[in-house]
């Protein structure tokens, strides 16, 4: 499973919900893979306003995970295109080779192993991430990769262990940590794992003696389980596999203008509440929800509250019709325990600083000539180490003025390496951010921070930096205007087309001396600027405070408002700056051949 190397951030992960209101489009990227664990909530409410700001961070979403620094610090999801590694070990070094494709740090041999049940310690990295954005040198820190063979535990989803506690042998210094976790949905041979601990390491040269102590494994399985009747206000519905549980649908409502389905309800009996028992490395993934169901699909709530028995939950529903919604079913989700290996793994190790250390070195693009006459990114050299890559953009602030042409970012940026490719990567202070006052001042860049279990020997082999559907701003050309009749009170509704073909859907009504203009677009137009008015030769531009924006998965919906436009007269909408995706400007960052 993939992790991050923040053991504080780690443990925010297995907190959030599968779908966490403040990440909007960008995490639903990210959740493709947690989506794998099936994440389960965390209490937190989320206002109406940090709703309409989505489309801040849905900008960046092509920028990686920039939005997840807001809680968790960045997140970085990856997977590793290397096949599952064989159910049997013929000894621990075939086992690292096969757990871990890239094996870096301290190779071990590790192991305890409780009623046929074996953990394994198979590399030590030491280090840490570095970029110039650091404002300060970052300690190391130190990842334990380890696999998890010989558990026999049939319908079993997902393992974890209790706690878990590492002792300094030398000073008597204990650290205490959530224990690990697995999955077990691919099967139940070599899964792998790691945890991360802060500290005082070994120096180069040094050597120091370590404990590990894991106990209790506990192995649970999920099930959706149908509710009977469609979402109905005042109906209880009862869950057929936990007698006497049962979902009380209190009330709901309907934001027509956000797309957004609230569900207030409560949980009845003491079967619903028959997790609390199981340990704190298995939290997200034993989680209970209440799901939306279509018929052919399942629609996870995206924000809400919850108490000790009651919940409100906000369902994102766009496009989908009041006759599709008034068809909706529930269905109830929920984990259970399917069985507990007691126990105590215990093993000693040296932490060999020699070894174990992974240095950060610096590389050079080499076709970095050809990406900035392409795309006009002048690119910095690499930070590389075990715990991932930084690559600095060297554009000045002035120079990421938007601009007609200008490279936004990338939707897709993935590094790639032997047999690994990562998820999406971040960029921080790209142009898009900038205009939208949610950049700093610091360095733009390209970073590919790796989840602990992902931590990877980078020295060696092919290295690049694949880019795919740059998000590129264009200027509507002159003429092409829409123009509105007259507004009244009452909505009036036009489209628009652009020379390339995109629509754009604009419904207008004034109240007195202001207008009201909502635009949606489709696909990949998003707008960069509020439409500007012109009515009588003079231009009116949107009040920027009474403005807003809901978010979309795909294209916009902005509401602006213009203040003072008169009366009785054909105002003209004009497009101002807007960005689309440009394939023809899909690359790639050669950082090593």
């Amino acid at each position: 499973m993939s992790r991050i190397t923040d053991p504080a951030a780690e443990q925010e992960l297995r907190e959030l919900e599968d779908d966490n209101p403040d990440y909007a489009g960008m995490r639903r990227r990210i959740l493709l893979e947690v989506d794998k664990r099936r994440s389960g909530w965390k209490a937190e409410s989320v206002s109406a306003e940090k709703r309409s700001l989505r489309r801040g961070w849905t900008m960046s979403a092509g920028a990686g995970v920039l939005a997840c620094v807001a809680v968790a610090g960045v997140l970085f999801w990856q997977t590793d295109t290397a096949t599952e590694p064989a159910s049997t070990v013929t000894s621990n070094l075939n086992e690292t080779s096969k757990a871990y494709t890239a094996p870096a740090g301290q190779a071990l041999e590790a192991s305890a192993t409780v009623d046929g049940i074996k953990l394994t310690i198979n590399n030590l990295i030491q280090g840490h991430f570095q970029g110039r954005s650091t404002t300060e040198k970052p300690s190391d820190r130190l990842v334990l990769q380890m696999s998890l063979s010989g558990l026999n535990v049939p319908n079993a989803e997902y393992a974890g262990f209790a706690s878990t506690r590492l002792t300094d042998l030398d000073s008597g210094a204990t650290q205490e940590w959530k224990g690990a976790s697995f999955d077990l949905r691919q099967g139940m041979q070599n899964v792998s794992d790691a945890q991360v601990f802060d500290g005082d390491w070994a120096e180069e040269g040094q050597a120091r003696r370590f404990r590990f102590e894991t106990s209790d494994l506990y192995t649970v399985r999920r099930h959706d389980i149908s509710l009977e009747g469609v979402v109905k206000d005042q109906t209880e519905y009862p869950i057929p596999s936990l007698q006497g549980a049962s979902v009380l649908l209190t009330d709901s409502k309907w934001d027509e203008e956000q797309g957004l389905l609230t569900l207030n309800y409560k949980l009845q009996g003491t079967e619903a509440y028959s997790l609390s028992s199981l340990p704190e490395s298995l939290f997200s993934e034993t989680q209970t929800q209440l799901l939306l169901n279509t018929g052919t699909r399942t629609i996870a709530p995206t924000s809400g509250t919850r108490g000790d028995d009651a919940f409100s939950m906000n369902y994102e529903l766009y496009d989908m019709s009041a006759e599709e919604r008034q068809a909706l079913t529930l269905t109830y989700s929920y984990a259970e325990t399917v069985e507990k290996i007691e126990g105590s793994w215990q093993m000693d190790f040296t932490l060999d600083g020699t070894q174990a250390q992974e240095r950060v070195v610096q590389i050079t693009p080499e076709n970095a000539s050809e990406i900035e006459q392409k795309i006009g990114w002048k690119l910095g050299q690499a930070d590389v180490s075990a715990y991932g890559v930084y690559l600095p953009i060297e554009r000045e602030r002035k120079d990421r003025k938007l601009h007609d042409g200008l490279v936004l970012y990338y939707e897709k940026s993935v590094l790639v390496a032997e047999g690994f490719e990562s998820w999406q990567g971040e960029h921080a202070e790209h142009p898009s951010l900038l205009s939208s006052g949610q950049a700093a001042q610091g360095q733009e860049a390209l970073s590919f921070r790796f989840m602990s279990e992902a931590v990877r020997n980078l020295t060696t082999g092919p290295l690049a930096i694949r880019l795919q559907n740059a998000l590129v701003v264009r200027e509507a050309p002159t003429g092409s205007g829409t123009v509105l009749a007259a507004p009244t009170q009452q909505e009036q509704r036009i489209d628009a087309e652009l020379p390339d073909g995109s629509i754009l859907h604009y419904r207008y009504s004034r109240e007195g001396d202001v207008l009201k203009v909502i635009t949606e677009t489709e696909n990949s137009l998003h707008l960069l600027e509020a439409p500007i008015v012109n009515a009588n030769g003079d231009t009116y531009r949107a009040d920027g405070k009474s403005s807003y924006a809901h978010y979309r998965p795909n294209g916009d919906y902005r509401v602006d408002v213009y203040p003072n436009v008169p009366q009785g007269v054909d105002p003209e909408l004009v497009l101002g700056l807007y960005s689309q995706i440009d394939p023809s400007l899909d690359t790639e960052i050669v950082l090593r051949k």
